[in-house]
């Protein structure tokens, strides 16, 4: 019996690496918070083994809309319109992941190490502080 649950936990674990094998991320995006919410719509153009992307569209489940600016952002974004800022970028791609990269969350200013994974219509980002494994995870939707 736990040879079979053993050899299950492996296959499950093979199939969801297999699942999040790389697609082509160029294109526009839908993300979401942790709690499900819309946030914005952003275009990502990958290059090489470059990832980047700004955000084109804020939508309104974020509590903010598309002429705001960057008010709890710092530094070279502060009070800078969010459309036009970078959503996700400084991905370099790393087998069927992109990585080393950073995420902006325009709602707190906050800038997290994130990276990310792409299926078909679907794209994982984990952001994180310090150690990825902490990271939280949200799927994001292409829309374009």
């Amino acid at each position: 019996m736990k040879k079979l649950i053993g050899g299950m936990a492996v296959l499950l674990a093979v199939g969801s690496t297999m699942a999040w094998a790389d697609s082509n991320p160029n294109g526009l995006w839908k993300t979401y918070d942790l709690k499900g919410n819309a946030i914005d719509i952003i275009k990502i153009t990958a290059s090489g083994n470059q990832l980047n992307s700004r955000i084109v569209k804020v939508l309104p489940t974020s509590g903010y809309k598309d002429g705001d600016r960057c008010d709890k952002c710092t530094g070279s974004f502060k009070d800078k319109p969010i459309v036009g800022l970078p959503g996700v970028w400084g991905l370099t791609k790393n087998g069927d992941t992109w990585e080393g990269g950073k995420v902006l969350d325009f709602r707190t200013g906050k800038i997290y190490k994130c990276y990310m994974k792409f299926q078909g219509n679907k794209a994982q980002m984990t952001g994180y502080v310090g150690v990825p494994m902490l990271g939280k995870t949200v799927t994001w939707d292409k829309v374009g």
